[in-house]
């Protein structure tokens, strides 16, 4: 089985962009660095950093922060959050975790439970900029997206178990 080894060239402004978000969790001058040296949170934000090199319109991210503990989750979203502030970045962001998709978007698109999905709403998350989630706690604002998102979800919860 092959190793897969670290080959980091990333070039221009998206130099800066992936070394601040790798920050010194890698070796940047060690070009051979194997993925399973690094820790869950370090393959994260190495993660981002490669899909930002390549200056993208639109970032995906499918459950990013699921497998993280508490402590490095809310440092990745706050650092997914400053990464879109500052280069102005669309993201596409599937979650189940409903707290991270208040902080990290401007829309909430909710699925139906049954076995063909559909879009079974649009909500619309005008929360203030940047998103902290000590301070959304704080407004009533957040805490009304919060119940309408909650409801959805638990009636379609009941759907499925009917």
């Amino acid at each position: 089985m092959r190793k897969r080894i670290l080959r980091l060239r990333p070039l221009g402004r998206w130099r800066i962009v992936s070394r601040s978000i790798c920050k010194s969790s890698i070796c940047w001058n060690d070009a051979t660095i194997q993925v399973s040296q690094l820790s869950m949170e370090q393959q994260h934000r190495l993660s981002i950093a490669r899909a930002l090199v390549s200056n993208p319109k639109i970032l995906l991210l499918d459950d990013p922060f699921a497998l993280l503990p508490e402590k490095p989750r809310a440092a990745l979203q706050t650092l997914v959050a400053a990464v879109q502030q500052r280069f102005e970045l669309t993201t596409l962001m599937v979650t189940n975790n409903l707290d991270e998709a208040l902080i990290l978007n401007d829309r909430a698109v909710l699925m139906t439970s049954s076995q063909e999905a559909a879009i079974g709403s649009i909500v619309r998350i005008d929360l203030p900029r940047p998103r902290m989630y000590s301070d959304l706690l704080e407004l009533p604002t957040y805490h009304h997206v919060r119940r309408q998102i909650a409801a959805f979800l638990d009636e379609e919860s009941r759907k499925v178990a009917a």
